[in-house]
């Protein structure tokens, strides 16, 4: 959301950004690299490693690349054999990338989510020090025609030109807007767990369910950065 009205004196608006994760922290450094003058809020005290793996496609990839940060990723990136969808109960299979087939540009890019959360966050400490502010929890927000403002809990607030909400599952910023949203369980359910990176040869295959049974049901190792654990 944002004010109607044009910034002071002609400049750039100020952007508030609610939510210090993958995607606050991408839209930051887009904005910043424009020269559009943003800041993050989190409610965490500090951003520690959390979530499993995921793939990252090549149209998310190039957005990354055109950050400037491609080195960074393709260090990260653990090389996949392939990626496909299976229909679990025909085991009818669409292949979307295939080592060897495949040309290598179509190829996904497969890291922990948190190796690619601290790739943001290094590049924005690194280049625009200062814009992640931790402990503003959001509760919420205000607006009118002269601009936006967020509020934090313990009685603290930001003002600025427009609110980017990427405050997660439990969004205080999508709840002012539309009013609770209770969730659904979809009975889809991820685990994940650690084990020595060394163990990791035991690791013959990944099973898959016959079809008919178990939808959904895989295993897959992802090393994180050192690969000292699975």
């Amino acid at each position: 959301m944002a004010n109607t009205t044009a910034a002071p004196n002609g400049g750039k608006p100020r952007v508030l950004i609610a939510g210090a994760g993958i995607g606050g922290l991408a839209a930051a450094l887009c904005l910043l690299e424009r020269g559009v003058e943003c800041e993050v809020y989190e409610q965490a005290s500090e951003l520690k490693e959390v979530g499993a793996g995921l793939w990252l496609s090549v149209n998310g990839a190039r957005v990354l690349f055109a950050l400037g940060l491609e080195p960074e990723i393709r260090r990260a990136t653990l090389e996949a054999d392939e990626r496909v969808v299976r229909l679990w109960d025909s085991g009818k299979t669409w292949w979307l990338y295939k080592k060897g087939v495949t040309p290598a540009a179509h190829a996904p890019f497969v890291m922990l989510r948190a190796q690619l959360h601290r790739i943001l966050i290094d590049a924005l400490e690194r280049r625009w020090p200062g814009t992640i502010r931790l402990n503003a929890r959001c509760t919420g927000y205000t607006q009118d025609a002269n601009g936006v403002r967020i509020d934090f809990a313990g009685g603290g607030s930001a003002s600025g030109d427009a609110l980017i909400g990427a405050d997660g599952l439990h969004s205080k910023v999508r709840e002012t807007m539309f009013g609770a949203m209770p969730g659904r369980f979809t009975k889809a359910l991820a685990c994940a767990g650690w084990c020595p990176w060394s163990a990791s040869s035991r690791i013959t295959a990944i099973p898959r369910s016959p079809p008919g049974s178990a939808p959904r049901r895989t295993c897959r190792p992802i090393p994180p950065a050192g690969r000292t654990r699975i």
